[in-house]
């Protein structure tokens, strides 16, 4: 009988100073684009009541969050071409100084106006963002003063 208290003793001590449940694990995901994503698992182990709970942060998993970016910079009218490499959601970061009408157009591989994104009146800064399938595209731009264009598009 012995032998079989001191097993059930040195069980009860390890489930004891371990935890019954388990350690929490909490898993976070921080996805920033064009940087690396890091994905760790937090493991907080609390061995008794009376000790102090550690905390250890392991990665998991790194991934690349990558974007494909193209900067039109130019003044007044004028017709652009850019590409989507990858479908996904497309961000135009536009921004213009001009005085006058400020329009500019989205347009297929054919010529075909697909949406306008901008109409405003005078100076200018916006961003808009559009779902947008793979292929080759055209802004279609009328203003008076310069005006500066970034595309991000998944890549």
């Amino acid at each position: 009988m012995k032998p079989l208290t001191l097993l059930l003793f040195l069980v009860s001590l390890i489930i004891f100073t371990s935890g019954c449940a388990g350690p929490s694990v909490q898993t976070t995901v921080t996805p920033t684009p064009t940087v690396p994503v890091l994905i760790t698992e937090s493991v907080t182990i609390a061995p008794s009541s009376s000790a102090v709970p550690t905390t250890i942060t392991t990665p998991l998993i790194t991934a690349i969050a990558s974007a494909h970016t193209v900067i039109l910079q130019g003044a007044g009218d004028d017709v652009r071409s850019f590409t989507v490499t990858n479908g996904g959601i497309v961000t135009f970061d536009i921004k213009s100084s001009g005085t006058a009408s400020f329009i500019i157009w989205v347009e297929d591989s054919q010529g075909n106006r697909i949406n306008q994104i901008v109409d405003k009146t005078g100076a200018y800064s916006g961003t808009y963002s559009e779902r947008m399938d793979e292929g080759n595209y055209y802004l279609d731009i009328t203003d008076n003063g310069p005006w500066n264009i970034t595309i991000t598009s998944p890549s």
